[in-house]
């Protein structure tokens, strides 16, 4: 399905179904979701004072901005790295009225989102300019059936945003609360009676999504961006029996609903096989090989030697005299001996199941390779 996929400046692209979502960062497995808001991409604004020849992106909204003594300016529009970003201005001075600005509409036209469900909410932001209120930020508001407010979730401080020159993404997972039918997201402000303020900002493509921002893909029927490789196609002609075979792989892993996810998977069939995985149940890495049936090989490291969410490096090699010998990152590496595979491998499952390409796992793949 249609997803986004972070490159190295931390931008995130879109691709399309059915489009393998590769960046300079790799290939990217994770699951696609569906944004909420209805203009993410802030089509429509028109630069100038909001209000006085200066226009909202469409659907965008502010809420008690006409009484608040500030002023909003669209600034700009420009794109960084491909990505539409909207500059704004609020400036003047407060007569005490909160401030919001909303990246979706109003009351019930607002994103609806259901109760105690994980979400996340995101936006790329920063401070060109000016300081921004410390008793502000951007946050994501929940609202009642009735449209009262059930609870504001952060995603950026105001002390946090001063400190951001650059176009950042700030994101915060959160559980709906028991009550919650509407989510938007808000620039607010609160300044004191008579405080002047003057900041420029950056804005770029908000999101709320269902389910938290790396969650797995589960099991399921495989998809077309999934990397399940005929070992002919890939040009695997070597007979691991004879030669031997190594296997590396470099790159991000995340949570995953399958126990054991898969960075790289051999098989000549379902039981013969050579696979690097992490194991969920404690969080090892290793190798499965098997001749027969599978057996499971080194298992190496842990969540505190190789943390979540940081790239790394996993190597294995399966000799023809059967040793095994696996390293993943800085962790020692460890042997077991097994009898080869017997036959000549079928296909190659890279960041899925091998046999199917079913229970495909969250990653960034930045390097998989195979050869004697």
């Amino acid at each position: 399905s249609a997803r986004l996929a972070e490159d190295s400046a931390g931008v995130s692209r879109e691709f399309g179904n059915g489009v393998m979502a590769i960046t300079d960062r790799g290939y990217d497995s994770r699951e696609g979701w569906t944004n909420l808001i209805p203009n993410p991409l802030g089509n429509g604004a028109v630069v100038g004072i909001v209000g006085s020849g200066g226009a909202l992106p469409t659907g965008w909204a502010g809420s008690s901005v006409a009484g608040t003594g500030l002023t909003t300016q669209i600034v700009g529009v420009s794109a960084v790295n491909g990505l539409p970003v909207i500059r704004f201005r609020v400036s003047g001075t407060s007569n005490g009225v909160f401030y919001e600005l909303n990246v979706q509409p109003l009351g019930s036209s607002a994103p609806a989102i259901l109760p105690n469900t994980a979400y996340n909410a995101s936006i790329y932001a920063d401070v060109v300019s000016g300081t921004f209120p410390t008793n502000g930020g951007v946050e994501l508001t929940q609202r009642r059936a009735d449209q009262t407010s059930a609870v504001a979730v952060a995603v950026a401080g105001g002390a946090t945003l001063n400190a951001t020159p650059v176009l950042t993404r700030f994101n915060g997972n959160f559980t709906s609360a028991a009550d919650a039918a509407f989510g938007r997201i808000r620039v607010a402000m609160n300044p004191a009676n008579g405080q002047a303020v003057d900041v420029t900002f950056d804005l770029a493509a908000p999101q709320i999504t269902q389910t938290a921002y790396l969650m797995p893909f589960g099991v399921g029927t495989i998809a077309p961006d999934a990397l399940f490789i005929p070992a002919s196609a890939a040009g695997l002609a070597v007979n691991p029996s004879v030669t031997g075979l190594t296997m590396v792989w470099r790159g991000i892993d995340y949570q995953s609903a399958a126990p054991f996810v898969h960075f790289v998977d051999i098989r000549a069939d379902g039981n013969n096989r050579f696979t690097l995985f992490r194991r969920l149940s404690d969080g090892g890495v290793g190798s499965t090989v098997g001749s027969n049936g599978p057996t499971s090989g080194p298992g190496l490291g842990t969540l505190a030697q190789l943390p979540r969410g940081a790239e790394f490096t996993m190597v294995a090699t399966w000799r023809p005299d059967g040793a095994v010998w696996v390293k993943a990152g800085s962790v020692s590496p460890g042997r077991i001996t097994r009898p080869m595979m017997v036959g000549t491998p079928s296909g190659v499952g890279i960041a899925c199941n091998g046999v199917n390409g079913q229970d495909r796992n969250n990653s960034q793949t930045r390097m998989a390779a195979f050869g004697a």
